[in-house]
């Protein structure tokens, strides 16, 4: 009897392991995805404090200021690190329209679909606005974000501020067969208008569907 258990017991934690890792909706139990094609949580970059602001600088990423000179620039809170962007402290730009853009992905070359997640953070919110879009005809050019096409991206944004909340898996399907794919994170705000809400993003993860 109990070896009978043992073996009940054995072939229950191999079906568990089996079948934990393989769906898009276990990623509320999965730190690291599946093959993730883009991803970040700014870990390992440097960062800066007070008035010291470090940029954002991830390999085959852009981040462009189309509007003012500041950029998105990593922080770090109770230990963890984001990137962040507010135009409250834009003292010499009267508007802000900045871009954190992904390096090239080719969606062709998977066999499955992709999706999106990510983590965002509003603080003293005051207008500003945060919008994630995707396009398939950037070049990868700075100089051309702004005629390039850009698709804006529905996704779960905070109610409240100061709680980090995630994007839910947002459904690049409609993308699959693009080998020319970029996903832009862009801050509009504007120090004159008065329109300074402090965005952060976090744990950034573009993974093929299993």
């Amino acid at each position: 009897m109990k070896k009978i258990f043992k073996n009940i017991f054995i072939a229950t934690v191999i079906l568990s392991i089996t079948t934990s890792c393989v769906k898009d909706d276990d990623y509320d139990v999965v730190t690291d995805y599946i093959p993730v094609l883009v991803g970040n949580n700014f870990e390992n970059e440097s960062r800066g404090s007070g008035s010291n602001e470090v940029a954002v600088n991830l390999p085959g990423w852009l981040n462009v200021a189309v509007e003012g000179s500041r950029l998105w620039h990593v922080r770090q809170f109770d230990g963890n690190q984001y990137a962040e962007f507010s135009s409250f402290f834009s003292y010499n730009d009267p508007n802000d329209d900045i871009w954190l853009i992904t390096s090239k992905m080719d969606f062709a070359a998977t066999p499955d679909s992709e999706s999106l997640t990510f983590d965002t953070k509003k603080r003293i919110s005051n207008s500003a606005e945060f919008k994630v879009l995707i396009s398939t005809d950037f070049d990868g050019n700075k100089d051309n974000i702004s005629t390039s096409t850009w698709e804006e991206l529905d996704f779960i944004s905070p109610d409240s501020d100061d709680v980090f909340v995630n994007s839910g898996i947002v459904n690049l399907s409609d993308y699959q067969n693009s080998n020319n794919v970029y996903v832009a994170f862009r801050y509009i705000g504007s120090k004159a208008n008065g329109a300074t809400t402090t965005f952060q993003i976090d744990n950034i993860r573009i993974f093929e569907n299993k």
